[in-house]
């Protein structure tokens, strides 16, 4: 019998807690769903099909979409207390920024004109406002972060 050696975050139950190469199968129920970190070495998954083929021996599968579970790639969980809300999408990977507006108070230039003999001729402010509209290009934020897998206790 294989163990899960990992360290994980019971979402479930809500309780932080590290375990090393113990089964805890039986200690959590249908639909738990852990971040999972795997040993970099390990024979029984050493690709993704491999590493499905054994968790689904120890009970678990990938949260990839398939087997009746949620696709958590490029995901970050955050809790709900109604379970009416559960599997909800929120938030966007990426964003951008739209500005708009335009100058302030109406505004021009008064100037004298010079020229010839005799009196001068003044070109009066003539009031106008300049408009703008910026959009910053895509961006993501995301936090320092480190990628796990999350998988679900199917059986």
């Amino acid at each position: 019998m294989y163990y899960l050696n990992m360290i994980f975050f019971v979402i479930a139950f809500g309780l932080a807690q590290a375990a090393s190469g113990a089964p805890i199968s039986g200690t959590l129920p249908k639909g738990a769903i852990i971040a999972f970190l795997p040993e970099s070495n390990s024979k029984h998954y050493s690709d993704t099909e491999s590493l499905k083929r054994w968790l689904k021996s120890q009970g678990w599968a990938l949260c990839d979409g398939t087997q009746g579970t949620p696709n958590l790639n490029y995901q970050m969980l955050i809790g709900t207390t109604s379970a009416r809300q559960t599997w909800q999408k929120v938030g966007s990977r990426t964003h951008t920024h739209n500005i708009r507006g335009e100058s302030g108070p109406s505004h021009g230039r008064e100037k004298a004109i010079r020229g010839g003999i005799g009196r001068q001729a003044r070109t009066p402010a003539v009031g106008h406002k300049h408009s703008i509209e910026l959009v910053s290009e895509t961006a993501e934020h995301l936090p320092l972060s480190t990628r796990v897998l999350f998988i679900m206790k199917i059986q």
